[in-house]
């Protein structure tokens, strides 16, 4: 019995409805997901979002970029997030397909069963697979996985083995080579995803040497999926609308690449185009497509990578030129900061000068974000703008408290 206002309240008669916390959605784990990964490895935020795409669309992908920038740790980080098998082989002139595959069974050959092979421990048989210097792999090896890659199965000695596998990675140091190009043309167009991956800027550099020196902790990933959430997160992102004007933007920026640069884009290009870019903007955290999505095309599309710009050019004239801008202007305060000297070895005056000057060129980009935001009031531009802005904003507060710390 309680007391309430001078009256005696029978307890029992009580309904007490509990308060629970609401659980995050998959999506939004997702999205955990990927921060977490973020700031394990520094400056890789556009890869990321791609390989979340790759997995949601089951499509492949290719990551080049010189020796040490972090390709295969960061695939391998992304996949011990799911649960399942992942395969990984380091690929050279010389592997053959029983080393990817699986070796042939000798007696089933020797009775006359034909060539079937034990794929247990090979790639048929795994969820995400990564093949480091995949490209090093002679066109036998390569077109052996054709059918595994984009079909998920494999003809095992007359029989059709269905594959689990989600996504193919290939990490390379290097594209096909000219002479090799047209042998590996079916399988460059079934890595649908591409990126090239810099070199760390100088602080991601000294943040990296200080994890290692053990003066800063080195973030753990922690969110994980089992493979029926991997598959409720598939279905999900399948099925978000996606409007006619998308499809539109896609058909004629692709045709205009193909009629007047000479860019060779297939039918089954155009057909995955959709699935990713539904994939994509799910993996952005929306509920439905819209033509902000288009950038994807940027790492879709281009055969080489010195052809990006070109395809970020058009994506101005086919695409949301606002989109594109804020784009630009959020890459521009990235460079400015980025260009910020380490400070070891350097003058304390000299350092803070050059650390105010890039202050002031993130302080312009901020004014004219926040300008974008008064001028714009659509739900989701906005959302990029503030989402562009407060990342500008963290630039600068980095700034003012290392200026801070330098000078205590």
């Amino acid at each position: 019995m309680n007391a309430n206002n001078g009256k005696l309240i029978n307890t029992e008669d009580t309904q007490i409805i509990p308060i629970v916390p609401s659980q995050p959605t998959l999506q939004q784990r997702l999205q955990s997901l990927e921060r977490e990964l973020n700031t394990l490895f520094l400056e890789r935020e556009t890869l990321i979002r791609l390989m979340t795409t790759g997995l949601l669309a089951k499509a492949n992908g290719f990551i080049g970029g010189l020796p040490g920038t972090g390709k295969t740790a960061l695939t391998k980080a992304l996949a011990s997030a799911f649960e399942g098998n992942c395969f990984y082989y380091l690929v050279s002139r010389t592997t053959v397909p029983d080393e990817i595959i699986g070796a042939i069974d000798l007696i089933a050959l020797q009775q006359g069963k034909g060539f079937v092979r034990d794929l247990s421990k090979g790639i048929v048989n795994s969820h995400i697979a990564i093949l480091d210097e995949g490209f090093k792999g002679n066109s036998a090896t390569l077109n052996s996985l054709l059918g595994i890659i984009l079909d998920k199965e494999f003809n095992n000695g007359g029989q059709i083995v269905k594959s689990p596998l989600n996504s193919l990675w290939i990490c390379s140091n290097e594209l096909p080579e000219n002479n090799e190009e047209a042998n590996l043309m079916a399988f460059w167009d079934r890595l649908p995803l591409r990126f090239w991956v810099h070199e760390l800027s100088i602080q991601g550099k000294i943040t990296l040497m200080r994890r290692t020196a053990g003066l800063e902790a080195i973030p753990t990933v922690q969110t994980q999926f089992s493979l029926t959430e991997l598959s409720t997160l598939q279905s999900e992102a399948a099925n978000i609308p996606i409007n006619d004007s998308v499809i539109e933007a896609i058909a004629l920026l692709t045709q205009e690449l193909e009629n007047k640069h000479g860019l060779v884009i297939s039918s089954r290009k155009h057909n995955q185009l959709v699935e990713l870019i539904r994939c994509y903007a799910y993996s952005c955290g929306e509920t439905e497509v819209d033509d902000e999505h288009l950038e994807l095309l940027k790492h879709t599309l281009w055969n080489k990578p010195s052809e990006q710009p070109l395809i970020a050019e058009l994506l101005k004239k086919f695409g949301n030129p606002l989109t594109e801008k804020i784009n630009l202007m959020l890459e521009a305060a990235k460079t400015s900061f980025q260009s910020i000297p380490g400070f070891d070895g350097m003058e304390r005056t000299k350092w803070v000068t050059q650390a105010t000057s890039s202050d002031t060129e993130l302080k312009e980009i901020e004014q004219q974000f926040n300008e974008l935001l008064s001028q714009n009031a659509q739900k989701k531009i906005s959302k990029k703008i503030e989402s562009a802005l407060i990342k500008v904003q963290s630039y600068r507060l980095s700034i003012k408290n290392k200026i801070l710390e330098l000078y205590k």
